[in-house]
């Protein structure tokens, strides 16, 4: 398991957070990319689930972070149903809180996560989410329509 971005030492108490999971380096990639377009972004952190990890420790990081973490953070998940997925489900189901959690991620809906989260709305989300789906084009077919 690897960990990119904010550390629990250096979380802002007034800005809602984002952590990222996916199997192997996808979560990093994205927080390396956002940064490229953003800059130094705050509270937003990835866990990566590397194989060989423990599962029971890769829970107890992501609810240790997301304890940490502000009201409003939300969880962006590689794939529904995958093992960062399930653990960060478990968590939920365990402590019984509001399930906060978004799969599919892509850079479109962390950049929206990222652009909206000050002013998360009660269908924050729901926002997220969409972004996420806007963000994929056929782009073939993108290109017909315009010509």
């Amino acid at each position: 398991m690897r960990q990119t971005g904010t550390k629990i030492c250096d979380i802002q108490s007034d800005i809602p957070g984002i952590i990222l999971l996916s199997h192997g380096a996808l979560a990093g990639g994205l927080l390396n990319t956002l940064q490229m377009v953003f800059g130094d972004v705050e509270n937003v952190t990835a866990v990566e689930l590397e194989e060989g990890d423990n599962p029971e420790e890769y829970q107890a990081e992501i609810a240790k972070l997301y304890e940490a973490m502000p009201d409003k953070t939300v969880f962006l998940v590689d794939i529904f149903g995958g093992s960062p997925f399930n653990q960060v489900m478990q968590y939920f189901l365990k402590t019984g809180k509001e399930i906060r959690a978004v799969s599919g991620m892509n850079l479109g809906m962390l950049m929206a996560a990222v652009s909206t989260r000050e002013d998360a709305a009660a269908n924050y989300i729901e926002q997220i989410a969409l972004q996420g789906k806007e963000a994929v084009i056929d782009i073939g077919e993108q290109w017909k329509q315009q010509s």
